[in-house]
């Protein structure tokens, strides 16, 4: 969004995220939450701060969140469990390392193989998002989708299809 503001992205603290948190819980009696943020572990400093907030003020509410599965590790993955996630959606988009490189994903299938053992191991659900109809995609890389969704078992998975604009 720097095009469209001229800046970057501003953070709430952690104290201030679970305010909000806890507002909503005591005002609307709200029993989850979700993090519609991106990548909600993209910056851990401020994950486990929030996380440390949750736990401090014993929130006690289910939540989930998106992110990716280059962004967590196993301390980070406990702490957000310890907080009360539930639940994980990670973007793959593909099935393999031709297209993760098609798609700029930065990513390596040992990563994504580790990310789901990860948070499986920890009792956390799984969402796995992939994308179809990538450029040159071929029948082999949709077998390598359906490979990597058995191979990785997720509680649930989604194939968006994709529509490249000029």
């Amino acid at each position: 969004t720097q095009t469209l503001t001229g800046r970057g992205v501003r953070y709430k603290s952690p104290a201030r995220v679970v305010d909000e948190i806890e507002l909503l819980r005591n005002q609307w009696h709200i029993d989850g939450f979700y993090f519609y943020d991106d990548t909600f572990t993209l910056k851990k400093k401020h994950t486990k701060g929030i996380c440390e907030e949750l736990v401090r003020r014993k929130i006690d509410l289910p939540w989930g969140c998106q992110t990716r599965v280059n962004t967590i590790n196993e301390p980070l993955v406990v702490q957000m469990k310890e907080a009360g996630c539930v639940q994980m959606e990670f973007g793959v988009e593909a099935g393999n390392e031709r297209g993760w490189h098609i798609l700029k994903k930065e990513i390596k299938r040992e990563q994504v193989v580790s990310a789901f053992a990860l948070a499986n191991k920890m009792g956390i659900r799984t969402l796995a998002n992939f994308m179809v109809n990538i450029p040159g995609e071929t029948e082999q890389d949709i077998q390598d989708i359906q490979n990597l969704i058995r191979e990785i078992k997720p509680t649930a998975y989604l194939a968006n299809v994709m529509c490249p604009y000029p």
